[in-house]
């Protein structure tokens, strides 16, 4: 008996593709490795310059109402410290209330008010006393966490002065407090009348060079032209004769060419990296890399250093 002859194969139906030999699928997956790594810093960088934008919309934001509310009080930019004893909004009357007061009491430090920097995201979740004040519970930020504060009593500057307590604000901006809007002096005056405070907005002469706020590892900074940079650009920490709440407060690599390790040991003459987004009195916002913060005007009478603090020649050297 013969065995059934293979029928033919229909006109219709194609060959078998040869398959892929070894070698070809090892050329093919190396192909997508390179590309991917080609890809992969690319999209790294576009979601980064998102985060990016995202801050500088915040800081607009925030600078929006900080500016309203001060024209609402007719140009007048401090309460505290003035002539006549503390909390005298100067030149105001203390009949009414006053919108800055209002303002900062109602929106600093609330995280659906755009406090928080998207490269900053990490909330604190313990307390710590402020050094000095017993019942003021603080815990500092760092390049990519927020600052957090409760117990934070302040005057609402109605007519009876009575305190008010702002309790569990938390943000990753810092504000100039030589143009001292809201925050007590204290840490570095004992009269908000000393040099280099702006009394009204009048006497802002540089308005597109003076911060308003910045990112920044506390709520302020007083900075001036002899401070030092950070030697913990993550933490902030500061040279151990320098005071904390100056410079050290905003160099933080936190946007911009920052490197992926941030410098936890950065010797005062290298080259600092990266930038912080600061919203200035004018009203724009700008990404300003760490080594150009001392050519801003931070306080009335700024003398920008011809060299910065740290670099040989430079102030404090």
């Amino acid at each position: 008996m013969n065995e059934a002859a293979t029928p033919p194969r229909p006109f219709w139906q194609p060959k078998c593709a040869p398959a892929f030999t070894l070698v070809e699928l090892l050329v093919v997956i190396a192909v997508i490795a390179i590309l991917a790594a080609m890809l992969l810093p690319v999209l790294s960088h576009a979601k980064e310059a998102g985060r990016a934008t995202q801050c500088r919309s915040n800081l607009h934001q925030i600078n929006l109402g900080y500016t309203g509310a001060v024209d609402d009080d007719g140009g007048w930019l401090t309460w505290s410290g003035g002539d006549n004893g503390d909390f005298y909004y100067a030149g105001y009357n203390l009949a009414g209330a006053s919108s800055l007061a209002n303002w900062y009491g109602k929106t600093w430090g609330v995280p659906n008010q755009g406090w928080i920097c998207p490269d900053a995201p990490v909330m604190p979740t313990t307390n710590q006393p402020l050094p000095g004040f017993d019942d003021l519970f603080h815990v500092m930020g760092t390049a990519n966490s927020a600052w957090r504060s409760d117990e934070f009593s302040y005057y609402q500057l109605w007519g009876d002065g009575q305190f008010q307590n702002l309790t569990n604000r938390v943000g990753s901006y810092a504000e100039n407090v030589w143009l001292d809007s809201f925050i007590d002096s204290g840490i570095i005056a004992d009269d908000a009348a000393a040099p280099g405070f702006w009394w009204k907005e009048a006497q802002i002469h540089h308005t597109s060079k003076t911060p308003v706020f910045a990112d920044g590892i506390d709520y302020v900074c007083a900075i001036r032209e002899a401070d030092y940079p950070a030697a913990n650009l993550q933490t902030g920490a500061t040279y151990p004769d320098f005071s904390f709440g100056g410079m050290n407060v905003v160099t933080i690599p936190r946007h911009g060419d920052r490197p992926n390790n941030v410098p936890t040991g950065h010797l005062p003459a290298a080259k600092l990296p990266g930038s912080i987004n600061i919203s200035f009195y004018d009203g724009h916002v700008a990404a300003v890399p760490l080594e150009e913060l001392w050519q801003q005007e931070w306080h009335q009478g700024w003398k920008t250093p011809g060299i910065r603090p740290g670099l040989p020649g430079g102030l404090n050297y």
